[in-house]
């Protein structure tokens, strides 16, 4: 699963995550997903990364609603706490390792921005073992910036090849903050302009899609954008995508909001 948690801001009242967790939660357990690749998820306190405990909120009160089912791994940004944080479930993945690097022409250095990007932006990633078969796979979890969003795309292209020389599968989960018909988009698939190319697992699907094309709802639902996307490199033909699918989340009528500004995307897959 992909998900946008909309990050923690009081400025969103009646939306504001503390009223929104459970929703959250709720929807996770229903959905069953082992893996949830998130983006924005954020401290209590804007400017300020961390809790007490030294755990950026959110995600603090994920794994504890889960009663530690889950564990994850990310860092912020910068000192306003926003992550690509993400959680596994202990007991079907084991993370053999992970990183995080900046979408700039510095990616080691924290903070850094490049590109006339509107802020700083990251792209966390791990390698996963999975307990029941040992199939191992890459997952790259990111959240663009709608100024950069190709260059940050070809970043995490030359990035992920580089650290990938064999035949291991690469998923790539995000906010692109761009919709398909836009270069950046384009880009991923284009075996003319790319050479390492990956594709949007909604045409690998053996099922056709269900739920809504597009992804950004807005707290309202007056959005429809498509900007939420999980694709695929995978050369060997390991993984097979059983099923693709954008999640609606309506407005929960007691509370007044729902779960988030964005519908989850998720995937159900086989791996040799």
């Amino acid at each position: 699963m992909s998900y946008n948690l909309r990050f923690l801001t009081p400025r969103d009242g009646i939306n504001h995550w503390d009223h929104r967790k459970g929703l959250v939660v709720d929807l996770m357990k229903k959905e069953g997903a082992d893996l949830i690749a998130t983006q924005e998820g954020t401290s209590r306190t804007e400017n300020v990364s961390v809790n007490s405990s030294g755990v950026p909120q959110q995600l603090a009160d994920l794994e504890w609603m889960f009663h530690g089912e889950f564990a994850w791994f990310g860092v912020a940004r910068e000192d306003d706490g926003e992550t690509c944080a993400i959680l596994y479930r202990k007991s079907r993945f084991e993370v053999l390792e992970q990183n995080t690097f900046w979408l700039s022409e510095h990616p080691t250095q924290v903070g850094s921005l490049s590109w006339n990007s509107s802020c700083v932006r990251i792209c966390t990633y791990g390698l996963f073992k999975d307990l029941h078969n040992g199939s191992r796979f890459y997952l790259y979890n990111c959240h663009l910036d709608h100024m950069s969003a190709l260059a940050s795309v070809k970043l995490i292209i030359q990035q992920a090849v580089t650290r990938v020389r064999d035949e291991t599968p690469i998923f790539w989960t995000g906010d692109f903050n761009a919709v398909p018909t836009e270069n950046s988009i384009k880009y991923i698939g284009d075996a003319k302009k790319n050479k390492y190319t990956f594709t949007d697992t909604s045409r690998l699907s053996t099922r056709e899609h269900r739920g809504p094309i597009y992804t950004f709802s807005g707290f309202k639902h007056l959005d429809k954008e498509h900007i939420d996307f999980i694709f695929l490199r995978d050369t060997s033909n390991k993984i097979k995508v059983m099923d693709h699918e954008t999640i609606f989340t309506p407005i929960d009528e007691k509370l007044g909001t729902p779960p988030s500004d964005h519908f989850p995307v998720q995937i159900l897959f086989t791996m040799e």
